[in-house]
């Protein structure tokens, strides 16, 4: 399989309108699990490989929305209140997250949430998350503001 880049990401925005097809491509580049929340909790878009296992992720899939447990902890993150990402261990998760806001026009639409299963995720370059962080935020506001208007064509 191909790898991919920031610069293939950037390009399928360009050429599609479709977050799942963007989230799974942003796993593939990132080399882990995601989830995509909007900012009451609730999956907006997930991409897993068939290899990874965590009862957390697996029972936010299922829920379709973080427990209040979870999503009261992560808005007790000064780091994630002040718009940039932090890395948090959460109970009952097999590893650490690495969640970042996703802003976009000011706004923040929701968070990327990144389970770290064997510690790789920090050594990635600042540039390559703030790619995907940007790129996923705009396509999160595209689908927001098309659901606020749902007589538009």
């Amino acid at each position: 399989m191909e790898k991919i880049s920031t610069d293939a990401l950037l390009a399928s925005f360009f050429a599609r309108d479709d977050l799942n097809a963007l989230t799974a491509q942003a796993g593939q580049l990132l080399d882990c699990p995601i989830l995509i929340l909007d900012d009451a909790f609730h999956v907006i878009s997930a991409y897993c490989p068939l290899d990874f296992r965590d009862e957390l992720f697996q029972r936010t899939l299922r829920q379709g929305e973080l427990t209040f447990e979870a999503s009261a902890a992560l808005s007790q993150s000064q780091t994630l209140a002040a718009g940039a990402a932090d890395f948090v261990r959460p109970e009952g998760g097999t590893c650490r997250r690495r969640i970042a806001p996703l802003i976009s026009t000011g706004v923040r639409l929701g968070y990327l949430i990144c389970p770290d299963a064997d510690g790789h995720l920090s050594k990635l370059p600042e540039e390559t998350w703030a790619a995907v962080e940007r790129i996923l935020a705009k396509q999160l506001f595209i689908e927001t503001s098309r659901q606020d208007k749902p007589f538009e064509t």
